[in-house]
This record gives C-alpha cells, sequence and structure tokens, in this order.
C-alpha cells in the first residue's frame, strides 16, 4: 500500500510504501526532539500521523487522482478522505495518560491543516467531535480504526506504545550537565551520581515541600513527583500494613531528626515497608545510621 505516489518525467511511477513513509517520519521527528527529550512521543507521533492511509477509501483516492490507476472507483468520497483522524483516535486508545494521549492526538490530527481547535467553535475544524461520535458521552469513534486494525500491516504500529527508554536516557544526559555546569560554577560535591540521590530524595519524600514557602521550590516539586507515590511512615505494625499498600506518611518536621547520611541509607531501601522500619528504630535509637552493617 502507498503513501505516495508521482509520475517522473520519464513517464515512470515513483513510488513509496506507507510502512516506509511512517518510518521515516517516525526517525526524523524523533532525531527533531532528542534536543528536548521526548524523542519516543515524536517517534510515535510520526508512526501513526498517516495510519489512516491504510484505508480503502484512501488507497482508491490516491490512484485515482494521481492517474497511477484510471480505473480506481472513489465511493461515498467527495474529495479527499480524512487520514488523519485514524491516529489520533488511536492515541487515546493507546495511551493511559489523557494529557499526554491529548497532545499526540493534536499533532497527528493537525499534521496538514495546522493544529486544531479542541471545542468547537464558529469557525468549526474542532478536534473534539473527530475523535467522538457524541462528545457528551465520551464514546470515541473507532469505525474507520476498527477497519485499521483488521488490516494486517497495521500491527507493527497500532501495537506500540510509550516506553519511557528515551525519556530516562535524556533524564541522565540532564544530570550529567547540570553536574558539568555546577562544578564550572565552583559548586563541589554534585556529582551526576548525588545529583540522582537528591533526584531520589524529592520522590521519597514530597512532604518535605510543606516545609517550603517558596511558591518556585512547590512548583518544582510538582514537575519532581509522580501521580502515584509509596511513602514511608511510623509506625509500622502488621495489622497496618495488611489494611493498606503503603505505609502512611511520616510528619515533615521528624525528617529533620535525619542526617543525609541517614538519607542514604533510607532511599537506598525500595520496599516502603522496610523504609518506614527502618525510620522508627532510627528515630527511637538515634542511630547514626539507619541500616545494619
Amino acid at each position: 500500500m502507498f503513501a505516495h505516489v508521482k509520475k517522473n518525467a520519464n513517464g515512470k511511477w515513483e513510488t513509496q510504501s506507507i510502512k516506509e513513509h511512517l518510518y521515516a517520519t517516525a526517525n526524523k521527528a524523533k532525531d527533531f526532539a532528542s534536543g528536548f527529550g521526548n524523542q519516543d512521543w515524536a517517534e510515535l507521533t510520526g508512526l501513526w500521523h498517516d495510519l489512516g492511509k491504510y484505508l480503502p477509501d484512501w488507497q482508491k483516492y490516491l490512484s485515482k487522482v494521481s492517474g497511477y490507476d484510471e480505473d480506481a472507483h472513489m465511493e461515498g468520497y467527495g474529495g479527499r478522505p480524512n487520514h488523519s483522524t485514524v491516529g489520533a483516535i488511536l492515541s487515546f486508545s493507546r495511551i493511559k495518560n489523557p494529557a499526554v494521549a491529548r497532545i499526540i492526538a493534536y499533532i497527528v490530527a493537525g499534521h496538514h491543516a495546522g493544529l486544531p481547535d479542541w471545542n468547537p467553535d464558529n469557525a468549526g475544524g474542532d478536534l473534539t467531535n473527530r475523535l467522538y461520535i457524541d462528545p457528551l458521552s465520551g464514546i470515541l469513534n473507532i469505525k474507520e480504526l476498527d477497519q485499521i486494525n483488521l488490516i494486517e500491516q497495521t500491527q507493527e504500529f497500532t501495537n506500540k506504545n510509550l516506553h519511557g527508554k528515551d525519556r530516562a536516557n535524556y533524564g541522565i544526559g540532564l544530570l550529567k550537565k547540570i553536574a558539568l555546569d555546577l562544578k564550572s560554577r565552583g559548586v563541589s560535591g554534585c556529582e551526576v551520581r548525588m545529583l540522582e540521590r537528591m533526584r531520589i530524595f524529592c520522590v521519597t519524600y514530597p512532604q518535605l515541600k510543606e516545609c517550603f514557602s517558596s511558591p518556585v521550590v512547590a512548583n518544582l516539586y510538582k514537575g519532581i513527583l509522580p501521580n502515584e507515590l509509596t511513602i514511608s511512615s511510623p509506625p509500622v505494625t502488621k495489622s497496618v500494613k495488611s489494611a493498606k499498600s503503603s505505609p502512611r506518611l511520616i510528619p515533615a518536621q521528624k525528617l529533620f531528626h535525619f542526617s543525609w547520611t541517614h538519607f542514604i541509607d533510607l532511599i537506598s531501601v525500595k520496599d516502603p515497608w522496610k523504609r518506614a522500619f527502618y525510620e522508627n528504630e532510627c528515630l527511637k535509637g538515634n542511630w547514626f545510621s539507619c541500616l545494619p552493617d
């Protein structure tokens, strides 16, 4: 199946398959996005942007208007068939985070005409009515997506999803840049390993943001913390553990009883219940180190 066809000056036809086009676009988009760490989003956008060209009506249209197949019959369309909405709908079907799904859907749906508005207005062309059977019901219009899923060649694209590997590589690279910048400014003790410890510390103990009145610090925490957290806190008992999936949050004020040496030990404990146990014992016994040798 073709994404593009054209007749050269010598009368010979030059074709590009949809597969070739999608991978070429994805690789170029990924390369462009490497500068700001969104390679995975960009790659997925490239792979999904022209999935609608697998639809039979698009293939008939392409063959007819290009002259590649003068006998191709177009039925049900007065003009150019839509080929960008399918990938936008797939974004909402495959990506759990609705904010990320919407960003990718905007790019896919608008890669020819420009970014559409989400809600309808006097100008028309909103994305909501392209995605949903009824926007109020929130039911996606998956009629054409179902057709795409029945085409064997599309499976390698429709089964793709965000994997986060590129984001992790970007994070490591960013820490290296920060470490070098701090070193050039005469700040010692901020190697990549230490910066990574600081990041894990902020994720493990988000309650510390309560101790800072500055809105700048609060906003920084918003960017660091994940949606779901597993936090340690005393007291820890078997009955409490069975009743809750994670311990209660330890009060921020109690954290000031720990030194940075304590925290280095504590953040190395992945199990939040084990970490809570060591927190309790350290507070009760004034341990110099939180973990036994």
